[in-house]
């Protein structure tokens, strides 16, 4: 049993007094500064007011190990005595290092059980809370499936709840707690800085989870404030619209406008035509009833963002324009006046912009017109109306004149990129991207970082590319991402390879890894000699006048297909270890003759084993702690990798990439089936014995080809309708085979 010890001892470092703790055999009493004096009391006895002290004082610890150290020091061990759970929320409030984090993850998870649902599930808050400091998803939604019995990321909607062991009491603040922590992963994952695209949506998903659960079981935790809080729109998502939909006629609440401003957005930008047209009508109907200005300038504001994301030929468009700007107020009120023109101005410039009935001449005509404090406002809308009709000199010259009055954001700086990238003003692009990382409110953010780096690879330019990727970080303090990556993976496709330069030496140039973390997985290849890097950092010295985005003269280019390769296997079996164990399909079922057909067959990869774990393996899932965890692997990441290893005709890798894929849960795209299909089936390899279990139990023994076993394999993995047909192949070949030389994330910027 663990007592509290005598006296207060000073901790490590000077800091504050901490009461230590013993083993019973030195059991005697503590005095306090409040004049509480315990004697020889359990850990599971402790007052509120000494647990709270001691919480206190624990998180002074500059690291969550030295804090485990001490405490085993004193006869705190936590496998051979029970912790209470205020001890491990104690502790768990620490900061440490990601490893460390995961290593306490593997001893809190098998204990959950154990604790009253109130505890359990604040611990778990916490967990999501720590998790998403060190922007490691994956070991999130790793700690969601270890909760629930059915989890399956394509449709969420189908997931009945969480398998509680114990009912949720109305007002569990342990409820509260992960809804909030949820919450708090979505805002900071969707800020365009610091989180990813693919990062942002996991976590939509699984707080529209949680929302479902709490809606199923009925729960009193969604308040009218926390719904006022759900409908934003960085929480949106089908599942969590559907969701709040069943809380809202449970508890038989109308729609706020708020609501439907918001639900418009989402409905805007997910090309919703139908819930936009409904939406809209609802919008108006409220601009008709009130008289409350602020709420009608938020609704117009919406209304005039949503533009740039609506097909200008489409129903919703006119629709949007034909609404008039008109404030229910005395026609004396000058504020009101001068909204209503500064209102009409704008709709009239996006309609033009965007319209393709308004030629060159109209358009400029009406740019001529505007009030300059409306072209300041709205520089961004104007640059694309220019590009829209080919013409980005002229939309050059209009940002040469009114930047130094325009009103910079992220929009206007796409913006100016988009009009570079077609006058192929890379320099320009940089510079332009550096200067306003250096504002007193930077504007930079991955988007546009993104952007920029997709402009160097669709023009070749992959020294550009490798400088950038080099010192994005400490320059501007973003990291890359998945979308950053693909765009690699796409300027590698058409770099010559690269001999004299390393896997290691690339991560050792790059920021985000030590060299350490990659020898398990590039053992083969060799550091340069100390000659050539004495004399690459003396060229670099000598070459200190050109730009920090160009090579220095005698520098190296690392930046070619094997190293980009290497990259992505070592982050995605950093951040999903199991992975790395696991063969291709292409492996599987092949019997390894007459003998085999008797005695047994080799099964490796020949049936799909399930998805989802028991709980043992999923703590094994448990993502390795490393500085990779921005990046989350999509469809797009994979598509990118399919097609640089597609290039070099690496087929048998392609097919294991669909393995890594399924083991993901991540559905591969048309193009992606399309072309590892064609790659396999043109290999021309022999047929083999191959040996699959059949329907209603029976097995069968064929002769397949790779081809043909990997088409089996897809159908009994995605099912008939979504793998390709021959047909479609064959058309796949003629139309865009030869046409694949284009950027991943076309739509980037």
């Amino acid at each position: 049993m663990i007592h509290l010890a005598t006296e207060n001892q000073i901790s490590q470092n000077g800091m504050e007094i901490l009461p230590t703790l013993t083993s019973a055999n030195s059991c005697q009493s503590t005095t306090f500064d409040d004049g509480m004096a315990p004697h020889c009391l359990d850990l599971e006895e402790w007052p509120k007011g000494l647990q709270d002290r001691f919480a206190d004082q624990v998180k002074h610890f500059d690291s969550l190990e030295r804090c485990l150290v001490w405490m085993t020091q004193q006869g705190l061990r936590f496998e051979a005595s029970p912790a209470p759970p205020w001890l491990w929320l104690a502790i768990l409030r620490l900061s440490a290092e990601a490893e460390t984090l995961l290593d306490l993850c593997h001893t809190i998870i098998p204990r959950l059980p154990a604790f009253d649902t109130t505890t359990r599930n604040r611990l778990v808050a916490l967990l999501i809370d720590r998790f998403a400091e060190h922007g490691m998803l994956s070991a999130i939604e790793t700690l969601y499936r270890s909760r629930t019995d059915q989890w399956e990321v394509k449709d969420l909607a189908e997931v009945p709840s969480f398998s509680f062991p114990t009912k949720t009491h109305s007002g569990d603040e342990g409820e509260l707690a992960i809804l909030r922590a949820l919450q708090r992963l979505v805002s900071r994952t969707d800020n365009e800085r610091r989180g990813s695209r693919a990062q942002a949506e996991l976590s939509r998903k699984l707080l529209a989870t949680h929302v479902k659960h709490l809606a199923g079981t009925k729960s009193r935790v969604l308040t009218l404030p926390i719904l006022d809080s759900l409908y934003f729109r960085k929480y949106l998502s089908k599942p969590l619209i559907k969701a709040l939909e069943v809380v809202r006629r449970r508890r038989k609440l109308e729609q706020r406008p708020s609501w439907r401003r918001e639900l418009f957005r989402y409905a805007v930008r997910r090309k919703d035509a139908t819930q936009s047209l409904e939406l809209l009508a609802l919008l108006q109907a409220d601009l008709a009833c009130t008289t409350n200005i602020e709420e009608i300038q938020k609704t117009y504001r919406i209304l005039l963002g949503s533009l740039q994301y609506i097909d200008p030929g489409s129903i919703v468009y006119q629709q949007v324009l034909n609404i008039q700007y008109t404030v229910s107020e005395p026609v004396n009120d000058a504020g009101s006046v001068g909204l209503n023109q500064e209102f009409t101005h704008a709709f009239r410039l996006a309609g033009a912009a965007y319209s393709r009935q308004v030629d060159y001449n109209e358009w400029q005509d009406l740019c001529r017109t505007l009030p300059q404090n409306v072209i300041q406002e709205n520089l961004a809308v104007i640059l694309k109306g220019y590009l829209i009709r080919d013409q980005a000199a002229t939309a050059w010259k209009i940002w040469k004149r009114f930047y130094l009055t325009a009103v910079i954001d992220s929009p206007l700086i796409l913006a100016v990129l988009k009009v570079l990238a077609r006058l192929r003003k890379l320099d320009e692009a940089v510079q332009l991207v550096d200067a306003c990382s250096r504002l007193s409110n930077s504007v930079v953010d991955k988007k546009i970082v993104n952007g920029l780096l997709r402009i160097c690879a669709d023009n070749g330019r992959v020294d550009y590319f490798q400088r950038i990727w080099e010192d994005m970080n400490q320059r501007w303090d973003i990291r890359p991402d998945e979308i950053a990556l693909g765009n690699m993976l796409f300027a590698t496709r058409i770099v010559p390879e690269t001999r004299n330069t390393s896997f290691k030496q690339l991560v050792k140039r790059s920021f985000f890894s030590e060299t350490s973390d990659i020898q398990m997985y590039d053992q083969n290849v060799q550091d340069p000699e100390p000659e050539e890097s004495a004399n690459a950092g003396s060229a670099r010295v000598s070459s200190a006048d050109r730009p920090w985005w160009q090579i220095p003269q005698g520098g190296r280019l690392w930046l070619d297909w094997k190293n980009a390769r290497s990259l992505f296997r070592h982050i995605l079996f950093r951040n999903h270890p199991r992975l790395s164990a696991v063969r291709s399909p292409l492996d599987g079922g092949i019997a390894g003759g007459i003998g085999s057909m008797v005695f047994g067959h080799r099964e490796s990869a020949s049936r799909l084993p399930p998805t989802d774990c028991d709980p043992a393996q999923i703590l094994a899932e448990l993502p390795i702690g490393s500085r990779h965890n921005d990046i989350t692997y999509t469809a797009d990441t994979f598509q990118s990798y399919i097609s640089l290893l597609n290039k070099h005709n690496l087929g048998h890798e392609m097919a294991l990439t669909l393995e890594w894929m399924r083991r993901l849960k991540v559905q591969p795209q048309r193009k992606s089936l399309c072309m590892v299909l064609l790659q396999v089936e043109n290999s021309a390899s022999p047929k083999q014995m191959r040996y699959r279990a059949g329907e209603q139990g029976w097995h069968k023994y064929a002769l397949m080809t790779d081809g043909e076993w990997l088409r089996d394999w897809l159908v009994r993995w995605l099912g008939p309708k979504l793998v390709p047909t021959e047909d479609e192949l064959a058309d796949f070949y003629m139309n865009r085979w030869k046409s694949d030389n284009r950027s991943p994330t076309a739509n980037a910027v």
